[in-house]
């Protein structure tokens, strides 16, 4: 016979609460994994990868920012039992750009593209007006390459 089952039926509780905010929180041994890939490659590039200052004519920047509505659902439906009108929706800027650069080395033309960045087009100008800007190119793969936006 159980002492006290209230105590045993709160402790399940809280033991229920504490596994599933590991959960949730934890990531996965594979998302592990690729993270430090990713990060040994771009130590790699770095190490051994040819590396370029940003020249800004020879860079095409793109902006790709947009606009996205958010509905807060708790309102909405508070609102539509209210009103029977449209949900309220809010915008959220999205700001984001990305490069290409061109290399010139004698009659070898090559087109490196950036993935999208969380700046906007005049901040990533300014980057590498500034001399903030590196590509770094691997010697053998020139797939391989890596931007850096300081």
């Amino acid at each position: 016979m159980i002492s006290s089952p209230f105590l045993y039926y709160i402790a399940s509780i809280g033991i229920f609460f504490i596994g599933l905010l590991l959960m949730l929180t934890s990531r996965t041994k594979k998302e592990i994994s690729d993270e430090k890939t990713i990060t040994n490659e771009i130590a790699r590039l770095k190490a051994n990868g040819e590396k370029i200052l940003l020249n800004f004519d020879n860079c095409e920047f793109r902006a790709n920012s947009y606009q996205e509505e958010i509905q807060n659902e708790r309102e909405s439906r508070s609102y539509d039992v209210l009103f029977n009108q449209e949900r309220p929706v809010a915008t959220k800027d999205v700001i984001q750009s990305s490069l290409v650069y061109i290399n010139k080395t004698g009659s070898i033309v090559e087109k490196f593209t950036s993935p999208l960045m969380p700046v906007d087009e005049v901040s990533l100008k300014a980057s590498v007006l500034n001399g903030q800007a590196w590509l770094y190119v691997d010697r053998f793969d020139r797939r391989k390459y890596y931007f850096e936006i300081k």
